[in-house]
């Protein structure tokens, strides 16, 4: 196995261990490869340097009820992109695109 096919395991992990969102377990094994690789270390502290960036332009308060629905209406009303696609998709993408925001504000 090649030390970047390795790395590329430990992807997620820096990303959870960026924003403080890694469990005990998964922090200890980011961790201990952290001790011999350089290039996962820099983008550590890249992803670091990000999670607190957008934890300073993150909203203090938390949108009004019905907020995503207004945007979402408003898009399909205009015929923008994603109109047609189905809700359940755009939920699924929602929610993958959010996650990294929501570990960095729940950190």
């Amino acid at each position: 196995m090649t030390e970047s096919t390795r790395c590329d395991e430990f992807q997620e992990g820096l990303a959870e261990l960026a924003t403080g969102a890694a469990s005990g377990p998964d922090r200890a094994s980011v961790l201990a490869h952290l001790a011999g690789c350089d290039d996962c270390r820099r983008e550590l502290e890249e992803l670091t340097r990000v999670a607190d960036e957008v934890l300073l332009i993150a909203p203090q308060h938390q949108p009004p009820a019905g907020f995503e629905s207004a945007v979402f209406d408003r898009i399909r009303s205009e015929g923008g992109a994603g109109a047609e696609r189905p809700v359940r998709a755009r939920a699924r993408w929602r929610h993958r695109a959010l996650r990294p925001l929501a570990a960095v504000a729940a950190a």
